[in-house]
């Protein structure tokens, strides 16, 4: 089974107190569907997501950078959706984490591209011929959609399905 992360933009006032409307919505929202449909307050990395997150830090685990909350970050919420709880992001979270997203260049990202460096870094493909490309075509779409979000005063939810 694949791992895919996917991103979805909610409305602020439901990270804001109780969660239990979160945990509702969550509930409710089709996984599936948002990690394989078009949905504009959606968004899915498919299988670029880890060597996404590697290219951000410079590791394949969770590391104290502020990017590495892009994708790794946030607070859990809801149950389990397969690869652990959807985790949410404030407001103010997405703003400052679009904010250093927009800081990377190019250069950055394949500054950190190592084939040899990544083999434990999810789906092990990075010695194929077009993986930067793939990665970075993910980043670039990762980096709009935060932008977009955090000009909306958006909240954003991150799971892994």
């Amino acid at each position: 089974m694949s791992m895919i992360c996917c991103f979805k933009k909610i409305p602020a006032n439901l990270v804001e107190g109780d969660l239990t409307a979160l945990e509702e919505y969550i509930a409710e929202l089709d996984i599936e569907e948002l990690a394989f449909s078009d949905d504009p307050d959606g968004l899915s990395l498919d299988k670029a997501w880890h060597g996404v997150h590697f290219l951000l830090t410079g590791s394949s685990m969770p590391t104290d950078d502020l990017l590495s909350d892009v994708i790794m970050g946030g607070t859990e919420v809801g149950d389990d959706l397969g690869y652990g709880p959807a985790r949410y992001l404030k407001p103010e979270e997405v703003a400052a984490l679009a904010e250093g997203l927009g800081k990377v260049t190019q250069e950055d990202l394949y500054n950190k591209f190592s084939p040899d460096g990544m083999t434990d870094v999810y789906p092990d493909i990075w010695d194929e011929e077009d993986a930067f490309e793939y990665l970075l075509d993910n980043f670039f779409q990762l980096s709009e959609f935060f932008m977009a979000a955090a000009k909306e005063y958006c909240a954003m939810l991150v799971c892994v399905v």
